[in-house]
């Protein structure tokens, strides 16, 4: 019996609009999910008929922990 498939850290949301909006769309998502802490991309895009693009999201399912972070942070005399 094969293990299972590890789970993609990545989810991708898939969006279809008129050019400008889907640049606003691409913009709020950038807010919403920083590339630094989310490694966000347009991963993909198409143009489909007349305005419009197809286009999808790519980004981290959990955040990274970010250089303020207790998790990242170097303790006094650490190396490291």
């Amino acid at each position: 019996m094969k293990p299972p498939m590890p789970r993609d850290p990545y989810t991708r949301d898939k969006f279809a609009h008129e050019i400008k909006t889907a640049r606003k769309v691409a913009q709020e998502y950038f807010k919403r999910f920083p590339q630094d802490r989310y490694q966000t991309e347009a991963e993909s895009w198409r143009d489909l008929h007349g305005y419009n693009i197809e286009f999808t999201m790519k980004r981290l399912r959990e955040p990274k922990p970010s250089r303020n972070s207790p998790l990242t942070r170097r303790r006094p005399g650490s190396k490291f």
